[in-house]
């Protein structure tokens, strides 16, 4: 599995993404330390943080002026250079925002300007707004999301300068309920060896040997912490940005689960198709239909996850404002994967779901795009992560990488899609947790 990182069009004439060889080569974030900053921390008024000019700024770093290289060049960011923006602007008004919580309104001024300078970057990566507990759809508060209130949020942690403290609904009150349990470098609790290895996992990616040996060494910390976004979760861990991030997704996976962790690829196919001869006979709709018998001997993953979903279609609604959402059938397919029909359309299909996303005032979890002219014909299988692309070699290998990747991340399944991945959890890879919702519909499909 390798990581691709576009999230726009290139100038190259090939059909294919830029290769990640084919990209200007990057150094990883530094992470800041506040006792040495090297540039001005006179105090920032509040009309100040409005005022400065995006462009002037990234102009006077190196870092800046590699951004906006990289946006003329290939006319969008990507992940790397998303995180470089943010850190920049995020340093410019440092004094400010360990005095002084941003509102909803500098976030919005703030992302105004970055996508007026770079049109093609989507405004729910840096900034989505928070939900009054009135409004969501679970009935409870959710705080405000994007790279922006996160790397803000990062910055207040680490600085030591301010106490966390609750501040205003609109910035960042914490999930109700959600014990999420960020890094801080103040926590007294954590060995002072596993913080030295995390700050190293930030900065560094070689040799890799030692990568994965501080990663191992970290792995009880990642699974103490609560559940939070897997925005934050990359956050803390940036290595797993690294082309070879897959091979620590397993191996924190595998030490959670030793006598699971190559199940998907034991027990998928003879699972599927003996639901398939139990069950598709069931099958009312006709693209169901269709596609059933469309089914030849060998491995075709993205129809086998639709005829699943259509064969055990969602049943479960949640409440958004004053709508009730009932989740269809392509819903919860869309909430697993998306399928396009050449590399051109990935990113306008990842930018579509971000939207609809944001609409309803809910975050994308990680989801794989299938690229290919038909469902039997997938030539490029993606893990999407916010703006991350994992490739992976085969369609098996990106439904498992999926799959342990809310594990590893500590995340929760979306909602529409849950019953779907409680039968992957139960029935594939024979993990039972005491979290797990009692869904019936899939309590009969998982004891068969």
């Amino acid at each position: 599995m390798t990581t691709d990182t576009e999230t726009g069009s290139t100038p190259s004439t090939s059909d294919e993404m830029p290769t990640p060889s084919a990209l200007p080569c990057e150094k990883p974030l530094e992470i800041i330390d506040v006792n040495n900053l090297s540039f001005d921390l006179s105090i920032l008024t509040e009309s100040m943080i409005h005022e400065f000019d995006l462009r002037t700024l990234l102009t006077t770093s190196a870092l800046g002026k590699s951004v906006l290289k990289f946006y003329d060049t290939y006319r969008m960011l990507n992940g790397t250079q998303q995180n470089r923006l943010v850190d920049i602007i995020v340093k410019h008004i440092y004094n400010y925002i360990i005095r002084s919580p941003l509102t909803h309104g500098d976030y919005n001024k703030i992302v105004s300007k970055i996508i007026n300078l770079f049109p093609n970057e989507n405004m729910g990566t840096y900034y989505v707004p928070p939900i009054l507990k009135a409004d969501h759809p679970a009935g409870r508060s959710q705080r405000s999301m994007g790279k922006l209130p996160n790397r803000v949020r990062n910055i207040r942690f680490l600085s030591g300068d301010t106490k966390k403290r609750k501040t205003d609904q609109h910035v960042e009150s914490d999930v109700e309920g959600n014990n999420t349990k960020r890094i801080r470098l103040d926590d007294t609790n954590i060995d002072n060896d596993i913080k030295e290895d995390w700050l190293w996992l930030r900065t560094n990616s070689e040799p890799w040997a030692v990568v994965v040996e501080k990663w191992q060494k970290t792995y009880h910390y990642r699974k103490s912490s609560g559940k939070g976004t897997v925005t934050e979760f990359y956050e803390d861990w940036p290595i797993l940005n690294d082309l070879r991030a897959n091979a620590l997704i397993n191996l924190d996976f595998e030490k959670q689960y030793p006598e699971h962790h190559l199940n998907f690829h034991l027990h998928w196919k003879k699972f599927i198709d003996e639901l398939i001869l139990k069950r598709g006979n069931q099958l009312r709709d006709p693209y169901a239909i269709e596609l059933k018998e469309s089914l030849t001997e060998g491995d075709n993953i993205p129809t086998e996850l639709i005829l699943l979903n259509y064969i055990v279609p969602p049943t479960g609604k949640i409440k958004t404002g004053k709508k009730i959402w009932k989740f269809s059938t392509l819903e919860s397919i869309e909430g697993i994967f998306l399928h396009v029909k050449d590399p051109g359309s990935i990113n306008l299909a990842i930018q579509n779901k971000t939207e609809v996303a944001y609409q309803k005032g809910r975050r994308v979890q990680p989801y794989i795009v299938f690229v290919g002219p038909s469902l039997s014909e997938i030539s490029h299988n993606y893990v999407v992560v916010d703006n991350i692309k994992y490739k992976c070699e085969s369609s098996v290998q990106a439904v498992d990488t999926l799959f342990k990747l809310f594990h590893v991340c500590n995340i929760h399944y979306p909602p529409e899609s849950e019953h779907i991945y409680l039968i992957i959890q139960k029935a594939i890879y024979k993990i039972n947790t005491n979290f797990d919702k009692q869904i019936p519909s899939i309590m009969e499909i998982v004891s068969s």
